[in-house]
């Protein structure tokens, strides 16, 4: 997509069936409702081993997703396990 027809869009300017497209496109856009961190950035954010990383794999603590051999964790699991650890 070109940027002078983005700023077409924004401007309002329904000149074309081509804009209509883009509008479309743009309104239907898929979007990421959640932030999704890989094993790497999980392990440096944390400031863990990957060792330590396994183990809240393996007993439940950290839920995780594998696509094709990579590990993804949503920040919001991250958040939610440092919630219900917290020590007051």
């Amino acid at each position: 997509m070109k940027r002078k027809n983005l700023k077409s869009v924004e401007a309002g300017d329904h000149s074309s069936s081509t804009h209509v497209n883009e509008e479309k496109l743009l309104r239907n856009k898929p979007t990421l409702q959640e932030v999704w961190l890989a094993k790497h950035d999980v392990m440096e954010l944390m400031q863990i081993s990957e060792r330590t990383l396994q183990n809240w794999r393996t007993n439940g603590i950290l839920p995780y997703s594998k696509i094709h051999g990579k590990l993804y964790y949503k920040e919001s699991d991250i958040q939610q396990m440092l919630h219900k650890r917290k020590v007051v």
